[in-house]
């Protein structure tokens, strides 16, 4: 078990409820239920999440949440990126991976090192056809700038991921 997985503890709320705390930490991925399920002996019929670890800043709270949110992260994608799908998508089940699977898919316009890299290939694109801006022109523009304004007019999510890179996301 790496301990970059995602994890959460999982308490026995009838022990909690007599001043003992048992509980076990868990792997949140699509197998938890089944390993709670194995666990009875110790959780018991009632049980919760009481912390968790490796969810960046995702707050699971509920199985399904840590089940859903801990496969997307241990299939490799970034707790910022799920966080940022969720506040973005409205989601009636916000551990409905399928649909923060798709929007992350459909949507990702790449990752960058930061928003002057973006807003320079963005501007090469809409303004040379792809081709490198001047260097002449280069000195009075505002890569940094651009890409925000990109952003504020609504066309992408420019998402701050925890390395100091960026995600760009289409919101179309």
């Amino acid at each position: 078990m790496a301990t970059t997985d995602p994890m959460v503890y999982v308490a026995n709320i009838a022990a909690y409820n007599a001043s003992k705390l048992i509980g076990l930490w868990m792997i949140a991925d699509v197998n938890l239920p089944e390993a709670i399920g194995e666990q009875t002996g110790t959780l018991g019929e009632e049980y919760r999440i009481d912390d968790h670890s490796n969810f960046g800043p995702l707050k699971p709270t509920s199985i399904g949440e840590a089940t859903a949110w801990g496969d997307l992260i241990c299939d490799g994608r970034d707790p910022n990126i799920i966080a940022a799908a969720i506040e973005r998508i409205a989601l009636n089940d916000r551990s409905d991976a399928a649909v923060i699977e798709r929007w992350i898919e459909d949507g990702m316009v790449g990752r960058y090192a930061d928003r002057e890299e973006y807003g320079y290939e963005m501007a090469d694109l809409e303004f040379f056809g792809g081709t490198e801006m001047p260097t002449n022109l280069a000195f009075y523009f505002d890569a940094i700038r651009y890409a925000e304004g990109i952003e504020m007019g609504g066309d992408v999510s420019i998402i701050d991921l925890d390395d100091g890179t960026i995600a760009v996301v289409s919101n179309h």
